[in-house]
């Protein structure tokens, strides 16, 4: 015999403390679902939720839920790389500070426009060497000496 609780019947705060510290997934697909934004950013960072639920949260209409999914450490590679596409910045920055993030999609962000992203680009101590290379080039300067700052590191190493 299978138990059965209605989530929804609990506070907000409930919920989203329930979304952040359960391993249970049948739990966090319910909460996945949940109106509370606040609820599904717990979802998506938790390291316990199966990959098909990253999967849909990293498509949920919200910039918040979709940064945290991009943020998870477990988040597979492919949906990291589809997020640093994402029309929000806040996401693409959490794509770029992820150290799961293929080289290659950090290399890509690394064009970004904004400063913000190529920032936590240069700090992701899983970049390329390349990446950094590139970013000594670029047009803002702040970058441009963060980039050599941190070449000249990497190559001490």
């Amino acid at each position: 015999m299978e138990f059965v609780i209605d989530i929804k019947q609990y506070s907000r705060e409930f919920r989203r403390i329930l979304g952040r510290d359960t391993a249970d997934l049948k739990i966090l697909r319910c909460l996945s679902k949940d109106s509370s934004v606040a609820v599904r950013v717990q979802v998506a960072l938790n390291l316990c939720v199966s990959d098909d639920v990253i999967k849909e949260l990293s498509n949920d209409k919200h910039w918040k839920v979709r940064a945290a999914v991009a943020s998870n450490i477990n988040t597979p590679k492919h949906i990291l790389d589809k997020l640093s596409k994402d029309e929000s910045k806040e996401v693409r920055i959490a794509v770029a500070k992820n150290t799961s993030a293929l080289k290659k999609t950090l290399d890509y962000l690394a064009d970004d426009n904004s400063w913000e992203i190529k920032e936590a680009v240069i700090l992701n101590p899983t970049r390329a060497k390349s990446t950094l290379k590139k970013l000594t080039k670029d047009s803002d300067y702040m970058i441009k000496n963060k980039a050599e700052d941190f070449l000249k590191i990497a190559t001490k190493n």
